[in-house]
């Protein structure tokens, strides 16, 4: 991996943003990955799953996320200063030819909960709510089956690179199948609630 440094910047201006349409003023260097400093752009929602909530489901309700924000490793600045880096400032860069929709990471976080879900606990264990969603096909209600996870509930202690956690929540004469995401959890990156399904009734009558 590389990392890119650039020296000489004041104290009082380590907070500050700076654009660099090029990376003249910087110098490069190769790194072991566990070495580097780190540092990924990621998106926060701003209310829970709105079925968790017990609201009713819109037509094609809008997805809403705020952010971009940066989230780097709690030792940043140790991993930068081990480098011989001020770690004072993060470089954020990147170009892409694609557009991002809200609704990208929507159906982003649908396909690995719902993949999740199938592998762990067999196809046809649960109903699905998200494939239509997954598929691209309207109404997606994404709002409705995602969102961010209730702060007041216990967390666990994340030691691992990624998370993934399913397990039942009742609603009322339902049981919901919900599958928590956390992806880059050693770096306190967001976490989201997905509600992948519900688990069947049983049919008590069998008219065959």
């Amino acid at each position: 991996m590389k990392v890119f440094s650039k020296r000489g910047l004041p104290d009082d201006r380590s907070q500050a943003i700076e654009i660099h349409d090029s990376l003249e003023a910087f110098s490069e260097s190769d790194i072991a990955p566990d070495k580097h400093p780190g540092g990924c752009v990621g998106y926060e929602l701003l209310d829970g799953a709105g079925i968790l909530r017990g609201e009713l489901r819109n037509d094609d309700d809008e997805f809403i996320i705020a952010g971009p924000k940066l989230y780097v490793p709690q030792d940043f600045q140790e991993r930068g200063r081990a480098l011989g880096l001020a770690g004072g400032s993060v470089l954020v860069g990147g170009t892409s030819k694609q557009s991002f929709t809200t609704e990208d990471l929507g159906r982003f976080l649908a396909k690995i909960a719902h993949s999740y879900a199938v592998a762990v606990r067999g196809l046809g264990s649960f109903v699905p709510f998200l494939t239509g969603a997954i598929r691209g096909a309207r109404p997606m209600h994404l709002s409705h089956y995602i969102g961010k996870i209730d702060p007041s509930l216990p967390q666990s202690d994340y030691k691992h690179l990624h998370v993934l956690e399913d397990g039942f929540i009742r609603i009322g004469y339902r049981q919901l199948l919900v599958v928590r995401v956390r992806l880059l959890a050693v770096d306190s990156y967001p976490a989201y609630e997905v509600v992948v399904g519900e688990k069947p009734v049983p049919n008590y009558y069998n008219l065959t």
